[in-house]
């Protein structure tokens, strides 16, 4: 199936600029947030504002994170979703509320950049490259029952970096451009660095640091 209209990067960044809002939220109303990542960044949350969330929801590619790494999991979502696998214990990043919708958006997204640019797509969404011909041949009448299902594994890419958010939110915040910059720097080669894991858990006679170099650096704290 051909999408209705050609994937592009305004669409990436909503998705972004949606699951940061849904943080910022999370931070001023919830005593408890369900992400450490939450509190190691609360300060950030708690000083952005809708313009500079717009700035840091504005990167090359998607902020939020939907297994896309894991096709076992994916496999069993789309052909046995009543038997979807669970991590114990999974605490939801966001609620329900917020998390079917931007799931569902999620995963058009996904669907329509897998259809109009399948190499693009495996760095802008992070996929595993064998979730590439799941997407291409997924009906677009399976997304509502997946996003019904997967919906409490939608996290924040990168939860485990508070650095990287930290840094990102706090350049957003002090509209500092060049820093965005650098910061998608960063994000590429995360992407990269983790695309090369999952090729080289595939195939352990190519490891990352064969092909890299060295592993991405790290943004300060």
């Amino acid at each position: 199936m051909t999408p209705s209209a050609v994937f592009s990067l305004p669409t990436l960044h909503e998705l972004n600029r949606r699951g940061i809002d849904h943080l910022a939220h999370a931070a001023r109303h919830r005593t408890e947030p369900p992400l450490s990542l939450i509190g190691s960044v609360r300060h950030e949350l708690l000083a952005s504002t809708p313009a500079s969330r717009h700035r840091a929801a504005a990167r090359p590619f998607l902020l939020l994170d939907l297994e896309f790494h894991n096709a076992r999991w994916w496999q069993t979502i789309v052909h046995h979703p009543e038997r979807q696998i669970r991590k114990p214990p999974l605490i939801p990043a966001f609620p329900r509320s917020a998390a079917l919708p931007l799931t569902r958006a999620t995963l058009i997204a996904a669907w329509r950049a897998v259809c109009a640019d399948p190499r693009s797509a495996r760095i802008l969404m992070g996929f595993d490259e064998t979730l590439v011909e799941l997407f291409v041949n997924l009906p677009v009448t399976a997304i509502d029952p997946i996003a019904h299902h997967a919906h409490p594994h939608l996290r924040p890419r990168w939860a485990d970096h508070p650095a990287f958010w930290r840094a990102m939110l706090r350049a957003a915040n002090q509209e500092e451009t060049q820093e965005l910059s650098l910061i998608d720097v960063e994000g590429i080669q995360l992407l990269t660095s983790e695309i090369l894991i999952a090729r080289s858990t595939a195939n352990p006679l190519q490891r990352p640091r064969d092909r890299i170099g060295h592993p991405p650096p790290r943004l300060s704290e």
